[in-house]
């Protein structure tokens, strides 16, 4: 075990040679992403005898031609595929199956173009195995092969085996949206409702902000209802005329 790790371990570093000491060495010799090594009580310094040069933590490749790992497609060129769950760098081979010509597949298995299909896997989403033809088909066979949203529909003879939409022949009831996920279907209540124990969704009452006669606002907030029945309350109490009360003239 201890060989192998040294094998691996070494595939990551550069040996300078003739030069004894890290400072002799140009600063660009190691190259970008790398550093250079020469304490001499380094087992890799010994091995060598003398300075070698390292990828830094988190890089891969060999100096100097250290480079950060890629992390999606878009850091490879067309022909080639990020092994991001791998070796983190590009390899040769196909990423879909538009990186193949028009009557192969990508295999998504081996990364290659090949003509025809072993299995849904060896296909793309929304796309199944035709085993009558060996060929990737659109459509589905099952609810699988289709988004999280939609349901395989057999039932059609013209065009069977196509992905639709859960919520298109699932309807809600009143005041609610339909909404699908993992091919199951479920309602809630559209904005502005609550769902009511027995009466289904319910339009919520209106809240209005309570403010005190300084104009500034209150914590609690009050059912317009029954603020409106505070304010005509109050209402009639400023509009009812006092009684008249007469007074005795007095005279000397």
């Amino acid at each position: 075990m201890k060989v192998i790790f040294l094998i691996l371990f070494c595939s990551s570093i550069t040996a300078y040679g003739e030069i004894t000491k890290c400072s002799q060495a140009e600063s660009n010799v190691c190259g970008k992403n790398a550093e250079c090594h020469d304490e001499k009580d380094d087992l890799l310094y010994q091995r060598h005898n003398g300075p070698y040069c390292k990828c830094l933590p988190g890089i891969i490749g060999m100096p100097p031609n250290c480079k950060e790992p890629c992390s999606s497609h878009s850091n490879c060129k067309k022909d080639e595929y990020c092994d991001a769950n791998g070796s983190g760098d590009c390899v040769k081979g196909c990423r879909d199956s538009r990186s193949c010509k028009t009557d192969e597949f990508c295999d998504h298995l081996s990364k290659k173009c090949m003509d025809g299909c072993s299995n849904d896997k060896s296909c793309e989403d929304h796309q199944f195995c035709d085993f009558t033809t060996n060929k990737c088909t659109k459509g589905c066979t099952n609810s699988n092969h289709c988004s999280d949203d939609e349901y395989c529909d057999l039932t059609n003879n013209v065009f069977p085996g196509k992905c639709l939409k859960i919520c298109i022949y699932f309807s809600c009831g009143i005041n609610e949206n339909c909404a699908a996920k993992d091919q199951i279907r479920f309602c809630s209540c559209i904005d502005g409702f609550e769902y009511v124990n027995t009466q289904g969704c319910q339009k919520k009452p209106n809240i209005i902000e309570n403010r005190d006669f300084k104009g500034s606002s209150s914590n609690s907030s009050v059912p317009l209802e029954k603020l409106l029945n505070v304010e005509d309350s109050m209402k009639m109490i400023t509009t009812t005329k006092a009684p008249e009360v007469k007074r005795r003239k007095f005279t000397g």
